[in-house]
């Protein structure tokens, strides 16, 4: 992965480029920002440039070293991942003299798992090896999954890294992540892409139509990955049936708005259906607060008002806090059916 590979983020990636070439490199980055936006690949074009022998102002893209880091085989670059228990397997200790511990498999998605104290342990065994040219990078992946004792035993480390060493935490909920580890990294704050980036990408990279890309890309919210799954897997038909039964909710009837309800509490989806009333709130209070000239008048407001149920609403049943979801959703529709507040 090279800088040019990435898009957008021109000026997050001229600080980390300018970082290199002036010899700042922090000991510890915090790469925040939404999902899908490309900081993961920030990270590993960072971890590819300080171990490309002919970097200048970015990796070769063609050395020994950058051919690795392309494969995810570099030895100088170590990604760690969320994990969950694997079921009714267990690992052996290296001197076999304790009790074996439960084997770790990384999860599917990151909020299904957590960063463990013995990827902790492994990090740190990674970080004492000696290395003859570039820096040992590690990349913690949803970093605000570390378990809070997993992140004390990283604390020291994260203040004082061994030498040629560099820590990149990488998330979209930095303020789940503890003052103390905040407070050792450098933070570079990284924007939802542009929709014009996206609808773009979408094009050139994906073959998806202009017209389907342009609105996929205004749904998307600035995240690649959204915007895929909106295009390309069938998101945008499912945005709209979600809507539609939303839209037959009317005003101030409770037997409806508990019906649409239990609907919603009832689906596998329910994280990706809450977006899209998310979404369409957002873009409905923009284009109303422009058409009126004001934030100030009724509609707006109410419009307002059902934006931050949803939001609170999906807030509230996302990990770590998994709220009870036929509450929750009964709660966010009394009050976008104005019954409540």
């Amino acid at each position: 992965m090279r800088f040019s590979e990435i898009l957008g983020h021109t000026k997050e990636l001229n600080i980390l480029k300018g970082a290199i070439t002036g010899g700042r490199v922090a000991h510890a980055y915090l790469f925040a920002g939404p999902d899908g936006i490309g900081k993961r690949q920030a990270a590993f074009a960072l971890a590819t440039a300080l171990n490309c022998r002919e970097f200048r102002e970015d990796a070769c893209g063609q050395c020994p070293d950058c051919e690795k880091a392309g494969r995810s085989v570099h030895p100088n670059i170590n990604e760690v991942w969320p994990t969950i228990k694997a079921k009714g397997r267990t690992k052996d200790t290296e001197d076999g003299a304790d009790e074996p511990r439960e084997a770790l498999e990384k999860a599917e998605r990151p909020e299904d798992g957590l960063i463990r104290i013995p990827q902790i342990r492994e990090i740190l065994g990674f970080l004492k090896l000696r290395i003859d040219h570039g820096r040992k990078v590690v990349i913690i992946d949803a970093a605000d999954r570390l378990m809070s004792a997993a992140a004390n035993a990283f604390l020291k480390t994260l203040e004082e890294p061994p030498d040629a060493s560099v820590i990149i935490l990488v998330t979209a909920h930095p303020g789940l992540l503890p003052a103390t580890v905040l407070s050792r990294c450098q933070r570079i704050n990284f924007s939802p892409l542009q929709d014009s980036t996206v609808a773009a990408y979408l094009t050139a990279g994906q073959g998806v139509g202009r017209a389907e890309a342009i609105e996929a890309a205004g749904l998307s919210q600035g995240s690649i990955s959204r915007a895929i799954s909106l295009a390309c897997g069938g998101a945008v038909e499912r945005r709209g049936s979600v809507l539609e039964r939303l839209g037959a909710v009317p005003m101030g009837d409770a037997f409806k708005a508990m019906q649409m309800a239990e609907e919603l509490a009832k689906m596998d989806g329910l994280e990706e259906a809450l977006e899209f009333i998310k979404g369409w709130y957002r873009q409905t209070a923009t284009e109303n607060e422009i058409a009126e000239g004001q934030s100030g008048n009724g509609a707006f407001r109410r419009i307002w008002t059902s934006y931050r149920a949803v939001d609170e609403a999906l807030y509230d049943i996302t990990p770590p806090r998994y709220a009870n979801r036929q509450i929750t959703m009964e709660a966010m529709m009394l009050k976008i059916a104005g019954l409540a507040r």
